[in-house]
């Protein structure tokens, strides 16, 4: 019987493994993306004229990753996100709606990103802060072994 449930473990790691979802789980928060664009990146993507690989050559992007996006099975992470409205606004005609709106998202994408940014510099000032203090009673701990060796060496 035990081996029976962890030779179904085993399977499930396995497959898990070979699901490229898990890896990307930590731009989501309860399975719902951190950041959402207004409309989705196909719409507004076909609006412009633009198809997958030319979007993704001009965004500097895999033209796996406009996939899976438009398909929702990534999160848009802000860096392939900037990119690529960005590369869609160059693609618009200028002062189109959808020039607007792209400028918009990289906007939006830029301001979530530095809030992010922001959080997580707090948050690691904070462990540096704690390390330090750590390092300095590691330091002071050293110092009295110092003077018990010395102590020692003493006649």
């Amino acid at each position: 019987m035990a081996v029976k449930k962890r030779d179904r473990r085993e399977a499930a790691a396995e497959r898990l493994s070979r699901n490229p979802r898990p890896s990307r789980q930590s731009k989501t928060v309860s399975g719902k993306p951190l950041f959402s664009a207004r409309r989705p990146l196909q719409e507004l993507r076909a609006e412009v004229g633009i198809s997958q690989p030319q979007l993704a050559r001009a965004a500097g992007v895999p033209v796996a990753a406009i996939a899976n996006i438009e398909s929702k099975r990534y999160a848009l992470s802000a860096r392939h996100g900037a990119a690529i409205y960005k590369a869609l606004a160059k693609a618009a005609i200028p002062e189109s709606p959808q020039y607007r709106e792209a400028r918009q998202e990289v906007g939006r994408l830029t301001e979530f990103q530095s809030e992010i940014t922001r959080k997580a510099r707090i948050a690691y000032q904070g462990q540096l802060e704690s390390i330090e203090k750590k390092l300095k009673g590691l330091d002071a701990l050293d110092a009295e072994m110092e003077s018990y060796k010395a102590w020692l060496n003493t006649p």
